[in-house]
């Protein structure tokens, strides 16, 4: 009997000594398992927020790239618009801007124009009479002693004043130019021409009381009026030179 109950005393503790490894076994399996799917949940955690992480970093790089390249073009859009104003600006100004401009050319070659007026001669070198219709005067530009006159311009009052005698000196040798002028067209008259010869001699020009006068100016002065002095002078030789070739020719 108690061989017995040993006996089954015996295999209850080997039993439980099993069923103690069995249950170690298990939870030790559990555990292993337990840990393993942690660790992997805990690695695909990990994994899942990095590649959320990089997909975040991307989109975030695309949103940038996507609003510079929207201002870029916002930015030109706005240039473009810019300068097609000023342009049309420009392209409704040059126009007047060139209306103008010639208006006042004009304006200033007409005046330039209008100041000079060529005082022509007739076939006998005479000037004719300028009258002014305002003041009620006549100049005779041949009876004038200086080769410039006017009132207005500083530098032609300063020029010395005329006397009577330099007066009649001019006077004296324009009525001899007249004489000789008008003595061409007595060609084929030659008691006409005579009679103007004499004249011509008994005229005052050969008055011993005819004296000449020279004056002596500062040569600032004189330097305004080469310019109106040489172009006349040479304008007479040259007419000068036409006539005797002509009477040569007539002769």
């Amino acid at each position: 009997m108690q061989l017995t109950e040993r006996a089954q005393s015996m295999s209850y503790t080997a039993t439980a000594r099993v069923w103690d490894a069995t249950s170690t076994a298990a939870s030790s399996q559990s555990t292993s398992t337990a840990a393993a799917v942690a660790t992997s949940n805990a690695s695909q955690a990990t994994e899942t927020q990095h590649a959320f992480n990089i997909t975040s970093t991307a989109d975030y790089a695309a949103v940038q790239a996507y609003a510079t390249q929207q201002y870029a073009e916002a930015k030109q859009a706005e240039l473009s618009v810019e300068r097609l104003e000023l342009t049309n600006k420009i392209r409704a100004l040059v126009p007047w801007a060139m209306l103008i401009t010639l208006f006042i050319a004009a304006i200033a070659l007409g005046r330039n124009w209008s100041r000079f007026r060529v005082i022509h001669r007739d076939q006998y070198g005479d000037a004719p009479l300028l009258l002014n219709v305002v003041d009620s005067v006549a100049v005779d530009m041949d009876r004038n002693p200086s080769s410039t006159a006017g009132l207005q311009r500083q530098d032609l009052k300063q020029l010395p004043k005329f006397s009577s005698t330099t007066q009649e000196q001019v006077t004296a040798r324009d009525q001899l130019l007249d004489m000789s002028s008008r003595s061409r067209s007595l060609t084929g008259d030659s008691a006409a021409r005579k009679a103007l010869a004499r004249q011509i001699t008994d005229s005052a020009f050969l008055s011993a009381s005819i004296n000449p006068e020279l004056q002596v100016i500062d040569i600032q002065e004189a330097r305004s009026l080469f310019m109106d002095v040489m172009p006349r002078i040479i304008e007479d030789a040259i007419e000068a030179e036409i006539i005797e070739e002509q009477e040569g020719d007539q002769l």
